[in-house]
């Protein structure tokens, strides 16, 4: 029998994470849908459409024994017992098509919409789930300071003991929630948007909101490294899962240590070898000059393993700074600014120089969320753009 749980009545969260904790061993054959509903644009989410599509799912896991949460923000969560994957997959498909005209139903990735769990194998992922969002509605209902609005809590400093806490999180989190894909398209003046390849990162932001949102994750940069560190191994083993996740190359933001680590390894044993050749990896300047000879050594193994190199984050200040060929680098990501519509005189020279020192073919230029951005950079010979506006472009 199902149990719709609305999240108009409060304590949906709390019956989940009963629930889950109460299955025990007992998880043979049981499989979980939590579809990200919550990420669907605001006015494709209203209290009349999640309501049909919970109806809907209520019709689906009958058969099967099954229960339905509808938790905060329109979320919701299935679980149910003897249904095939395919029948679960199939679902999915139709409450996506629902859907068709919101940017996350139409995102290669499918675990963006909707993330599927077997139980009997991922239990200890779907707990963290009930867990942290247990804990999300708790912070919600303890509500404002009594006698006075709501306040916007001070977010302390990260330290060592409570980075601790939250790397045990992140080993057993589910993180396909905070995942993201954004492509890198090649656009040449007078031509049409081409996908080049897709970039795989963490989102910071929505890791620090679902798991410390009392601490600045970045405030203290070798926390923040050593954070990093183990979001690259996560993001590896999913990919490992996962494989092929997208229909271009991918992009790889990872460190040092990581290239150099068991789990880059294990990653490299999943890959097939022809793969190795569309996979770029994005290194932080940062990171590299941490321990140089480390990263001369990574970056001769990556090479000989048929990787291309990618130097991510670069500002426009910093450009003639930076020997791109000595790195070993093949593309150089160059930050948008603002600034570069107003540039005069020796500075104009400076940074043109710079950038055919660097080859303006093997320049990305990122956070394009303007117009503006890419026509000043196919004036400077850049083809190469990521950000919104790209985004928007290649959909209309």
């Amino acid at each position: 029998m199902t149990e719709p749980e609305g999240d108009t009545k409060p304590g949906a969260e709390a019956r989940l994470l009963r629930h889950v904790r109460r299955l025990g061993e007992a998880r043979s054959g049981l499989r979980a849908l939590h579809f990200h509903l919550s990420r669907l644009q605001r006015h494709r989410r209203r209290d009349k459409h999640l309501q049909i599509v919970a109806n809907m799912l209520d019709e689906l896991v009958k058969p099967f024994a099954g229960k339905l949460f509808q938790l905060g923000g329109g979320d919701i969560v299935v679980i149910c017992k003897g249904a095939r994957r395919k029948t679960l997959e199939e679902a999915v498909a139709i409450i996506r098509y629902l859907f068709g005209d919101d940017p996350l139903a139409q995102h290669d990735d499918g675990a963006a919409f909707c993330s599927l769990f077997d139980l009997e194998h991922d239990y200890d992922r779907f707990l963290a789930l009930a867990e942290g969002r247990h804990a999300g509605e708790a912070r919600q209902r303890t509500g404002p300071p009594a006698g006075g609005a709501a306040r916007r809590p001070q977010r302390r400093a990260l330290d060592p003991a409570h980075l601790g806490h939250i790397l045990g999180i992140v080993h057993r989190a589910d993180l396909s929630s905070v995942v993201r894909r954004q492509t890198i398209w090649s656009l040449p003046a007078g031509a049409e948007a081409e996908p080049l390849f897709d970039e795989v990162f963490v989102s910071i932001e929505e890791l620090g909101q679902a798991l410390a949102p009392e601490y600045h994750l970045g405030n203290d940069r070798w926390l923040f490294q050593y954070l990093t560190q183990a979001l690259d191994r996560r993001v590896l083993w999913l990919l490992i899962r996962d494989y092929p996740v997208a229909r271009h190359s991918l992009s790889l933001n990872i460190n040092v240590a990581t290239l150099l680590s068991p789990e880059f390894s294990d990653f490299e044993e999943h890959l097939p070898v022809r793969a190795r050749g569309n996979i770029l990896l994005e290194l932080q300047l940062a990171d590299i000059w941490s321990d140089f000879g480390a990263y001369l050594f990574a970056e001769n193994l990556a090479k000989q393993h048929g990787y291309r190199l990618l130097l991510d984050g670069v500002r426009f200040r910093s450009l003639p700074y930076i020997d791109a060929q000595s790195l070993g680098v093949d593309y150089l990501k160059l930050v948008w600014d603002d600034a570069l519509l107003h540039l005069d005189g020796d500075s104009a020279l400076q940074f043109r120089e710079a950038l055919d020192r660097v080859a303006p073919t093997r320049i990305i230029l990122m956070r394009c969320d303007r117009a503006e951005a890419v026509q000043f950079g196919q004036k400077a010979g850049i083809s190469l753009f990521q950000g919104w506006h790209m985004d928007r472009v290649a959909r209309s």
